[in-house]
């Protein structure tokens, strides 16, 4: 499975790029995250509740920071896997600045196995790219309110 998208955020790339790195900011873009641990820098793991159809259930994720170059690129490795299968990939976030705004352009590349390989692919992208613009939202809402990315979060669990 490949997605990919752009977003238009409106904050520039140095308030956009520390977003993308702190659980505490990432707990609120995931949608249906429920915890979020980083257990050494550049690892996740974490918890989301999905309940969309034949994929709902509670996920376990794992995701590794494979790469950076700040503030332009990162790519992130991982793992979620639940009551319905397994989907293994990687996701490439590239920021550009266009004067006050931020480019965000994302490609996904995934493996999937298990109950969720028997869906049709249309179907499981379909519920990643609004799981992905759900995210976006909340990321350009929180940058346009100016919410440092340090924020208690309420019904989720954040260690670091």
């Amino acid at each position: 499975m490949r997605i990919s998208g752009s977003r238009s955020l409106e904050a520039p790339c140095s308030k956009v790029w520390p977003l993308l790195l702190d659980p505490s900011s990432l707990i609120k873009l995931i949608p249906g995250c429920q915890r979020l641990e980083q257990p050494s820098p550049g690892n996740y793991h974490g918890q989301i509740q999905l309940g969309v159809g034949v994929v709902s259930g509670t996920y376990e994720v794992s995701a590794t920071l494979a790469e950076q170059q700040s503030p332009d690129i990162c790519r992130f490795e991982g793992q979620i896997s639940g009551p319905t299968g397994t989907v293994t990939g990687n996701v490439v976030v590239r920021l550009k600045e266009m004067k006050n705004l931020t480019l965000l352009d994302y490609e996904v590349q995934a493996m999937i196995a298990g109950g969720l390989a028997t869906i049709p692919s249309r179907f499981i992208e379909g519920v990643a790219k609004t799981l992905i613009d759900q995210g976006l939202s909340k990321l350009n809402n929180q940058l346009k309110i100016g919410e440092p990315a340090v924020d208690a979060v309420d019904d989720a669990t954040i260690t670091r």
